[in-house]
């Protein structure tokens, strides 16, 4: 059996190639009937642009997995709670929530996945993969946590667990997708209910939504960039969110947060001129635009931060709450959990997959 090789995390290399794509990335293959990109408030280059998975055939029926797939793909269970990974002996938690996929140098893959567990007994795990899809390893690379809800990928290489404590003292948990290195927590990176992050590589800081129903979006800009133990911690000041819910958009500053250890007050009541948010959700990030949901009006806002804009993309008037997530290489989707339906939206900003059940292509 192989075993974690590298001391170093996974670097964060995109997957281009089809035969990677179909490969790694059909988790919601034929989701959409069509779907054009996504884009930042006023784009129109992305005008006419179509997503490529509808080119993978219709659905068929159910398979035994209860997965509606294209022809010539077939799924298989990975992973069921509290009984062993398949080829190892590790146990799988309970409460699997978010997830990301990290390539290895091998041509195989790593999948992470948190645990949203309260009391200490949440975390994340790994199912390491050899290029042929078949297990090879299953270990624990985040524990004693509590609540991990959903995360990202940071741009050297990491997972960034989130630690969703609606008691206001979650915290960013660094971790190796190998188990080479222990979990860091990153507690510059503020202490709240944190939901997930985007890391942009380019403009050297981190995105951050809180799952709250005045939570506030942060930006934590570290001192030492991709290094995130020290840095400063922002929260988002929307000048006219009236226009904003009205279709237009606003100019967005940023106000230092005065105790991201919230001391004796949560992060988002210490500036009360602050913009509240109604139940930050996923975000992601691409082009220099920010991309993040909130449940509690099923929307979906873009942030960006080229020149500090911010405007609606997408509102639901069903209620059921909207996610924003990477399901393939090469799209972005937006799943509307509606009450009766869902919509989809896609966008391509060459990245990489994060797979619940794995999906092979033949």
């Amino acid at each position: 059996m192989s075993r974690r090789r590298s001391t170093t995390p996974m670097p964060f290399d995109p997957w281009t190639s089809r035969r990677q794509v179909l490969r790694h990335g059909l988790f919601g293959a034929g989701l959409l009937a069509g779907g054009s990109l996504l884009a930042a408030c006023g784009d129109t280059q992305a005008a006419g642009a179509q997503s490529n998975i509808p080119n993978l055939g219709p659905l068929r029926e159910p398979d035994a997995n209860g997965i509606r797939l294209p022809k010539g793909f077939t799924s298989r269970l990975v992973a069921r709670t509290s009984e062993p990974v398949a080829n190892t002996g590790y146990r799988w938690p309970g409460a699997p929530d978010g997830a990301a996929v990290f390539s290895t140098p091998d041509d195989g893959w790593i999948h992470v996945v948190n645990s949203e567990i309260i009391n200490g007994a949440g975390g994340a795990s790994a199912i390491r993969y050899d290029r042929a899809g078949e297990t090879l390893d299953a270990y624990r690379i985040l524990g004693g946590t509590h609540f991990n809800c959903a995360g990202g990928k940071s741009s050297d290489g990491y997972w960034l667990s989130c630690e969703e404590d609606f008691g206001g003292r979650g915290a960013v948990f660094q971790c190796d997708p190998t188990g080479a290195q222990e979990a860091l927590r990153l507690a510059a990176m503020g202490l709240f209910t944190h939901e997930a992050v985007a890391d942009d590589p380019v403009g050297r800081r981190l995105y951050m939504t809180e799952d709250q129903p005045d939570g506030g979006f942060y930006r934590f800009t570290p001192r030492n960039y991709p290094n995130r133990e020290e840095g400063t911690l922002e929260i988002a000041r929307v000048a006219d969110m009236d226009a904003v819910h009205a279709g237009g958009k606003s100019t967005v500053d940023w106000l230092v947060v005065p105790d991201p250890l919230a001391t004796d007050e949560f992060t988002r009541k210490q500036l009360p001129e602050s913009t509240s948010f109604l139940g930050g959700e996923g975000i992601w990030l691409g082009d220099g635009v920010a991309y993040f949901a909130t449940k509690f009006d099923n929307r979906i806002y873009t942030y960006d931060t080229n020149d500090d804009t911010l405007c609606v993309l997408y509102h639901a008037e069903r209620d059921g709450g909207v996610r924003v997530t990477v399901r393939t290489a090469t799209e972005l989707i937006e799943m509307v959990r509606a009450a009766e339906a869902s919509r989809h939206v896609s966008v391509r900003p060459r990245m990489q997959p994060s797979l619940a059940r794995q999906h092979r292509g033949h």
